[in-house]
Order: structure tokens, then sequence, then C-alpha cells
């Protein structure tokens, strides 16, 4: 196996668990209003599309459109705020991305 090539089991789940329990469980929430509480609360219940889901863009190198969203903060650096290049872009990615 190269260094490049990962394998996955389709039906392995604990990964997807261990990590969305390793993510703090906060009640803040995006766009989707689910907070880290929520999905650790139901992941039991979702575990089998969540998994379609990861595994399906892992394996075909794309993310569903719909969990394309992100906040973009532009963070101001120094000398003249009306010149945008003056500023750092910052993006704010959702959990589930």
């Amino acid at each position: 196996m190269s260094n490049n090539t990962i394998c996955i089991e389709l039906n392995d789940w604990s990964n997807i668990i261990e990590t969305t329990n390793k993510l703090k469980p906060k009640l803040s929430s995006g766009r989707y209003d689910i907070s880290t509480k929520l999905l650790q609360d139901i992941l039991s219940d979702i575990i089998i599309p969540i998994t379609h889901i990861i595994y399906g863009s892992l394996f075909s190198g794309r993310v569903p459109d719909q969990l394309h969203i992100s906040k973009v903060i532009p963070i101001y650096r120094a000398s003249d705020p009306h010149q945008l290049q003056n500023f750092s872009q910052v993006y704010n990615l959702h959990f589930l991305n």
C-alpha cells in the first residue's frame, strides 16, 4: 500500500462516532440549526446516512453542494483600512464541512 492510499471499511462507524464524540458539545449552530450537542445526541439514529455521505465524499472526491457553506470574516491587518489588500480572509466552516 502506498503512502497516499487510504483503506476504509464501509460499515466501520467507529471512526465517525469517535471523532464526533471528541467535538465540544456546544449549543451554537450554523446554517442547518444542528449543534454539535444535538449531533452527538442523535448520532446513533443517523449514523448510516452520515457514514454514506462521508465515505461517498471521500471516494468520489466531491462534497455535496449543500455543505459548501462558509462564513468569510475580513480581518484588518495594517495601513489604510479602505484598501482590500490590507485585510486577511478568515474562513469559518461549519463542523459538518
